[in-house]
């Protein structure tokens, strides 16, 4: 119900019976909650999807739709491919220069470049004076090839 896995009430040990299950784990910007069954770990969110739904179909992946990656709610869960995933990543919260996920600064030409990768291909968006106008022809890139609203957003 509120998307948290917890230690049996008869567990081996008296003093976790009833407690959280896992310990908070980082995976590259993200955090995800471990949990460890017959001394293997499974990602939280996965056990949680299995339990509502049942296996995860190959090539595919739980997503956290708000990005918060301990944010276990069934209803903060979503099937996707990895493709659909990644188009829904935020901002590494060590960020970049710019401030701005797709916008780098270009020294040899002295400005500001949009740019944006999709399905394994770099594309080039242009060069900009400022990295606000290098963040909009971003944003607008993102919308014609479908990343969700929030890709690019500070990872929570």
């Amino acid at each position: 119900v509120d998307g948290n896995l917890y230690q049996s009430k008869n567990h081996r040990i008296k003093r976790y019976a009833g407690k959280r299950a896992g310990s908070v784990q980082r995976a590259g910007y993200k955090e995800y909650r471990q949990v460890k069954h017959l001394g293997e770990l499974y990602y939280e969110h996965r056990v949680i999807w299995i339990m509502h739904y049942g296996e995860i179909p190959k090539n595919m992946q739980i997503d956290h739709i708000n990005g918060c990656g301990k944010d276990n709610r069934i209803e903060n869960l979503r099937l996707v491919c990895v493709v659909e995933n990644n188009r829904n990543k935020r901002r590494s919260s060590r960020g970049s220069a710019s401030g701005y996920t797709g916008v780098t600064f270009d020294k040899h030409a002295g400005h500001w470049k949009a740019h944006i990768q999709v399905d394994g291909k770099h594309i080039n968006l242009g060069g900009y004076k400022t990295p606000e106008e290098a963040y909009k022809a971003r944003r607008s890139a993102d919308e014609k090839y479908g990343f969700d609203a929030a890709h690019g957003a500070s990872a929570l």
